[in-house]
């Protein structure tokens, strides 16, 4: 397990009332590329039991800017507990972590929020930092923690 992902966990379970732990998910590459929510969703099936699931995925700290990436994420698990991932994602190395307190708090909280979908994050010398791009350019600003009020944007 990563560094940042063992933080990660750490720092998420103080917030969630959801076990925040690694999990092994198996990657199909089967739905649309950069859309993890609506693939999930359309994957979702009540009769199979399909469900959507929350988290996180933790990519590998690259040396070369001192820092990792960590991006909200959405994949799927059956009835069995197997988690799968239908988004296609570049073929590197990277850990999945769940995290449920973010479909809840989005499900409760839709009318608050601009998205389902979570800041991503770099995680630099044990700091977070929110980040996304507006327009093309890179726009990211220093959090105090990880609670849902510094994860998720607002309207």
């Amino acid at each position: 397990m990563y560094k940042a992902t063992k933080d990660l966990i750490k720092s998420r379970q103080i917030f969630s009332p959801y076990p925040i732990k690694q999990v092994f998910v198996k990657r199909t590459n089967s739905g649309v590329p950069n859309d993890c929510f609506h693939n999930a969703i359309s994957t979702m099936n009540e009769k199979s039991q399909i469900s959507v699931v929350s988290g996180w995925i933790v990519w590998k700290f690259d040396p070369n800017i001192n820092k990792t990436v960590i991006n909200q994420h959405f994949w799927n698990s059956n009835l069995n507990g197997d988690f799968f991932d239908t988004t296609p994602l570049p073929n590197v190395e990277f850990e999945y972590v769940i995290d449920m307190d973010i479909s809840v708090y989005g499900q409760k909280n839709h009318q608050l929020i601009k998205s389902n979908v979570c800041y991503s994050l770099l995680y630099i010398d044990g700091e977070y930092w929110a980040y996304e791009e507006i327009e093309g350019k890179a726009v990211n600003h220093k959090i105090d923690n990880l609670s849902n009020k510094n994860i998720f944007k607002f309207k």
